[in-house]
């Protein structure tokens, strides 16, 4: 969906101004639901790893885009314990993928409530299991915990092929400036849920004996998610709002709807995100669920740029304008300029070299059409005349001059204006390319 247009006022007087602030834009969003971890634990648990290949995927083939860890609880229990609770689930993530094994070390020498990682021998018995493929019984001796976690991080953060996949905190937002992860790793609690019971089901789910069916219906509301905001986003620790993981509940408030409490109160009927947006608490993560999920699909774009001497245009700065999106990018050494843009997209405006070009992204006629030459040649630089499909003599005169370069090249070239000739058009496509 297009972006609205910024409104801005004249400034006729020296002393006005406009500000326009660049807001936050998440391009991906990636999800680990709350099976694949301990029982009202943070224990990461080894069912994560197809998950984690499909992060490694996500993150690869964004590079620059840095990254946000999100905890969130259901909205049963005490606000206080899940705010807690999610954040130490969201840095169980956050140290599996940067691989810091004293984050892990923290969260096992600290428990909280019921996410005691040393009750039972626990997560001991969870990492030795993985790592020999047995799991020890209840009271059966296994390694110091400072043994098995380097190994259990190990084994477990690797990508589809095995191989380890590992992303510095400086990769994420904050830049790892922050010695307790602000802007890379937070706990929303219940805060966000993405499902809203109810008030039958919630009247139902009050009994103990619906204590089960609560906990299923609740299940996509417990996760982390993971955010990757554009290429080169930059926010320092400083101006991220939301708390840090072991920080309390107040900071979130802040950022809360005015409407909040409404929002946390069951209505007549069931409430999911995204097809209802009022189920969300806090403003700020509202914003961007919305704009990652509002994000439009992208498919490839790829120019070929020349100079005045027909030579690649290497190594040149460009932005395009499309769709409310601003993509920036080099060409490479060849010319080539590669992108994606929205599948939807039909028109936008390429800026190099101080110059903005609008382009028309559409299907181009077949080069045996008189219109499919006459765009080409357009695109390469010669004017050929009204793309009406009808000969003409500016079409003719363009035919000219374009087989006229490329005989100045050095080039066999047909002795034609024709611009049916079959000869004529294959040069035409080659040096343009589709």
């Amino acid at each position: 969906m297009p972006e609205p247009f910024l409104s801005v006022a004249p400034t006729d007087e020296e002393h006005e101004l406009n500000t326009i602030r660049e807001a936050l834009r998440p391009v991906k969003e990636w999800e680990l639901l709350d099976s694949h971890f301990d029982f009202d634990s943070s224990i990461l648990l080894p069912s994560m790893t197809e998950e984690l290949s499909e992060l490694a995927v996500l993150v690869r083939a964004n590079p620059g885009c840095p990254l946000s860890v999100f905890g969130h609880a259901d909205p049963t229990g005490e606000i206080g314990y899940n705010k807690i609770l999610s954040g130490r689930r969201a840095l169980a993530v956050f140290g599996l993928i940067t691989r810091r094994v004293e984050l892990w070390q923290q969260l096992f020498s600290n428990p909280v409530g019921l996410d005691d990682w040393k009750k039972d021998d626990r997560a001991a018995r969870i990492m030795q299991g993985h790592l020999t493929g047995s799991t020890p019984a209840p009271g059966v001796p296994t390694p110091a915990i400072a043994q098995l976690l380097p190994a259990y991080l190990a084994k477990l953060g690797v990508d589809s092929k095995g191989a380890p996949f590992i992303v510095p905190a400086s990769e994420f937002l904050g830049q790892g400036a922050d010695k307790d992860g602000k802007a890379a790793v937070q706990g929303c609690g219940e805060s966000n849920p993405t499902l809203m019971l109810s008030t039958l089901d919630t009247l139902r789910f009050a009994q103990a004996s619906e204590k089960d069916a609560r906990d299923a219906a609740n299940a996509p509301n417990r996760r982390v998610t993971i955010l990757l905001f554009e290429r080169g986003t930059v926010v320092p620790p400083t101006k991220w709002p939301c708390p840090r993981t072991k920080e309390g509940i107040s900071g979130c408030r802040a950022r809360f709807w005015s409407d909040a409490t409404i929002r946390a109160t069951p209505s007549e009927s069931r409430r999911e995100f995204p097809a209802d947006n009022s189920t969300f608490q806090c403003r700020f993560y509202d914003r961007l669920a919305i704009a990652v999920r509002r994000r439009p699909a992208m498919r490839p774009l790829v120019l070929r740029l020349l100079n005045e001497k027909d030579k690649p245009d290497a190594r040149v700065p460009f932005r395009i304008l499309v769709e409310g999106l601003t993509l920036t990018g080099t060409t490479g050494a060849d010319g080539m300029l590669r992108t994606k843009v929205p599948s939807t997209a039909r028109n936008a405006i390429l800026e190099v070299h101080e110059q903005q070009i609008p382009i028309t992204i559409a299907k181009l006629p077949s080069i045996t059409r008189i219109a499919g030459v006459q765009i080409r040649l357009h695109n390469l630089g010669f004017f050929a005349g009204a793309i009406d499909d009808k000969t003409s003599f500016a079409l003719e005169d363009g035919i000219e001059s374009f087989l006229t370069d490329l005989e100045d090249e050095g080039q066999a070239v047909p002795v034609t204006r024709d611009a049916t000739n079959p000869a004529l058009q294959a040069l035409v496509l080659k040096e343009h390319g589709s």
